[in-house]
Formats: structure tokens, C-alpha cells, sequence
């Protein structure tokens, strides 16, 4: 038997410093005791309610995704504040992340330089914060991710049961990833269909045309009553310059992984990040779109470091080396 500190030590030794830079970087404890709107009111009476009541009631008495209000009365009856929830879900964020990148990049340094630039995104602390919900599906969408790679279909079903349960926003995230998959392997075709949506988004054109499509979308699910409100309807729509310079440079990159492609997790998570990015500004026309270029944003540094894996490593003869397959322990978990 390997002893513990073999499995164990190569990981914690480039997580742990990772997870220490996130936690410098979150104050939830202020966040949740300054916060007077938003869904972090709706989270706070929750979870209060939480330690008031048996499983059952809450789970079906409580608004929200039965996966996530099953996380929150778990931690309430842990004896965690919600701040401490909040916290304890961004670990596992970044410990997901990690893996995720580590596993997608083939390097142990690569996977914890882009878990940091994770952090570093504008999208980090929301994830924490607001979109608590979306944040907590990320864990379980990333585990898919891997599950989907390495082929434990099981697994895969698992995960992404679990993603869509923390929040529904996630089946539009997990069945984009298996579709790419039917998607040929075309850089001319993708940068084709890039081209005609940046001039659409560029214009606004886009925004008209996502109109005429997802309204009488909204219509037959029921929920154009929920996303008519005035605060809806004034939310500002169409190009955001921000939005833009992002989703530019990740199709850029995401071409060059495509063509730059070494196994089939390179090729979908290229394809994956661009079909993302081609949605989201489709649906540049409703009002919170940008949740929509979560996962594409979210996803650029580990599209970033395995392009640099794919084109640096070789030639500097640091790739066996680095291997996360050389580590036990990640080994098991990929």
C-alpha cells in the first residue's frame, strides 16, 4: 500500500495555497450582514427557517432547487451560518475547478494557474454571492464535465441529475456538452459561424432576432408573466463591450485548441466553449443574458492552459513531469 502522504501531497500541495488566495479574496460574513436585496434576502430567510423545521416540510415548503435546499439544510443543521455555506460551497468550487483543469490541461501547475485566474474573474465572488444557486450547480457541472470525458456514463447522469437539481440553468450547460460531440471538427465551419454572430451582436441585429425567437419561447413555458416585469423589461440589453472583448478572445483561443486538439476533451471543450459563446450573444435581446456566458467565461483560463499545454510543454520537455496521470491520487479522481 502507497503511503497516504504519496496520494495525497502532490494535489494539497498546489490546492491548499490555491484555496488560501480564494479565501483572502471572499468576505461573505459582510457580504450577507450589508445585504438588503437580491436573492441573498430570499437565501438568509431560508436558511434561517432551515433549523425550524424537519427535512420534508423545508424541502417542500422552501422555493428553490431541491438539490441546493437540500445542501442548505444540511449546513443549517451543521451549525453553519450562511456566510460559513457560502464559503464551504466556494471550496468546493475551486476544488472542482482544479481537478477539472488539472485532468483537461495534463499538468498539475497549469490546473492550479487557472483555478487563480478563476478567481481572479469578475464571475467568482457572484458565484459565492447572488447567484449562489448557479455556483453550487457549477460543482456538479464540472464533475460531469469529467465524468463525460472519461466516459463513466453512470457518472455522467449523476452529476448532471445533481447540476440540474442545484439549478435549472445547468440542462441547458450539461446537453450543449454532449452535443458538441455530433458537431464536426471544423475550424472553418466554427469560424464562419463566429464571424456572422459577432457582426449581429455588434449591430444589434442579433437582439431583434432573439426577440422573434425566445419570446414565444417564454410564451408557451409560462414564464413571459415571471420576465415581464418592469425591473425585466428596463434591465439593459444588447452589446456590452466587456462581454465582448471576452467572448472575442475566447473564441480566438478556442479555435487555435481545436485545431491545436490532442484528445477528443480538447475538441469538446473548444466546440463547447464556442457554441456558448454563440448563444449567449443570440440571446443578447433578454434581459440577463450575460448569465448565459457563465460557462464560457468561467471555462477561458482552462481553454487557455491546455492550448499552452498542447503547444509549450512539448517542446520544453516539462509535460511528463507534470502529468497529473504520474499522481496517484489524481489519477483515481479523473
Amino acid at each position: 500500500m502507497r503511503p497516504v502522504r504519496q496520494n495525497w501531497f502532490p494535489a494539497l500541495a498546489c490546492l491548499v495555497p490555491v484555496m488560501l488566495f480564494a479565501v483572502s479574496r471572499t468576505d461573505y460574513a459582510n457580504y450577507v450582514a450589508y445585504t438588503a436585496d437580491g436573492d441573498i434576502v430570499s437565501y438568509s430567510r431560508g436558511f434561517s427557517y432551515a433549523t425550524r423545521t424537519g427535512f420534508v416540510l423545508y424541502m417542500t415548503s422552501v422555493e428553490h432547487e431541491r438539490v441546493f435546499l437540500a445542501m442548505h439544510w444540511m449546513y443549517a443543521n451543521l451549525g453553519f451560518s450562511l456566510s460559513d455555506s457560502m464559503l464551504a460551497n466556494s471550496m468546493m468550487m475551486i476544488a472542482a475547478y482544479f481537478f477539472y483543469a488539472s485532468r483537461q490541461s495534463n499538468n498539475v501547475l497549469l490546473g492550479a494557474l487557472a483555478t487563480v485566474a478563476f478567481i481572479m474573474l469578475p464571475w467568482f465572488e457572484q458565484l459565492g454571492q447572488n447567484t449562489l444557486r448557479q455556483g453550487f450547480s457549477l460543482i456538479f457541472i464540472l464533475t460531469f464535465f469529467r465524468a463525460v470525458n472519461y466516459q463513466q456514463k453512470r457518472w455522467a447522469v449523476l452529476f448532471a441529475a445533481l447540476a440540474i437539481g442545484s439549478h435549472y440553468s445547468a440542462a441547458l450547460f450539461v446537453s450543449v456538452y454532449i452535443l458538441t460531440d455530433f458537431l464536426p471538427r471544423s475550424g472553418k465551419l466554427f469560424v464562419a459561424v463566429v464571424v456572422l454572430t459577432f457582426v449581429g451582436y455588434v449591430t444589434d441585429y442579433i437582439t431583434v432576432l432573439s426577440g422573434m425567437i425566445v419570446t414565444p419561447i417564454l410564451l408557451w413555458t409560462g414564464l413571459y408573466t415571471q420576465y415581464s416585469t418592469d425591473a425585466f423589461l428596463t434591465y439593459q440589453v444588447g452589446y456590452k463591450a466587456l462581454f465582448f472583448y471576452y467572448s472575442l478572445f475566447q473564441c480566438v483561443v478556442s479555435v487555435l485548441l481545436l485545431q491545436k486538439a490532442e484528445k477528443q476533451s480538447d475538441a469538446r471543450l473548444a466546440k463547447y466553449c464556442i457554441v456558448m459563446t454563440v448563444i449567449y450573444m443570440a440571446a443578447s435581446g433578454l434581459p440577463y443574458y450575460n448569465r448565459v456566458a457563465m460557462m464560457p467565461m468561467l471555462l477561458l483560463p482552462v481553454v487557455v492552459v491546455t492550448l499552452c499545454s498542447r503547444i509549450t510543454l512539448p517542446r520544453l520537455g516539462l509535460r511528463s513531469m507534470l502529468d497529473p496521470g504520474n499522481y496517484p491520487f489524481l489519477r483515481r479522481v479523473g
